[in-house]
């Protein structure tokens, strides 16, 4: 199978194509997959005002002092389900535990880094490094076919 990005500038709304010989599960499985990502949202909070985000823009949720929180580009935003509802709902989409108290976007990672003292690092697009925990380490090679 191919892959083919055309940037388009004069798009006014995104558009994917795809291009098959004839239909069979595979495509299927595609379309299904990518119109669930693509429809799925979650409720932010910041301070007086609530939006809804589709879960693409989230890089990561993450829990501290008592709150879980999302991360969008540099924005915070209050997140009123707790980390293990999120980790149920968004898991099979596209998100993955990678310690007690972060769940990250899959297509956020930019790389993971080694360090000398046997941790495992991520780190993200928006330049962010989060420890993966040992525990967590089998999934997350296992979840990305490692």
């Amino acid at each position: 199978m191919n892959i083919k990005f055309i940037k388009d500038e004069r798009m006014e709304e995104n558009l994917l194509e795809l291009r098959a010989r004839e239909n069979s599960n595979e495509i299927l499985n595609i379309i299904e997959s990518f119109q669930e990502r693509s429809s799925l949202s979650i409720n932010l909070y910041d301070r007086y005002n609530v939006y809804k985000s589709s879960v693409n823009e989230i890089i990561k949720f993450y829990s501290e002092s008592g709150g879980v929180f999302a991360l969008i580009k540099e924005k915070v935003m209050r997140v009123k389900l707790k980390l293990y509802e999120i980790d149920e709902i968004y898991c099979s989409h596209g998100f993955i535990r990678i310690n007690n108290h972060e769940i990250v976007n899959i297509n956020m990672i930019d790389h993971f880094d080694l360090s000398k003292s046997g941790l495992i690092y991520v780190e993200l697009l928006n330049g962010s490094k989060c420890t993966i925990s040992r525990r967590r380490v089998k999934d997350i090679k296992k979840y990305l076919g490692i």
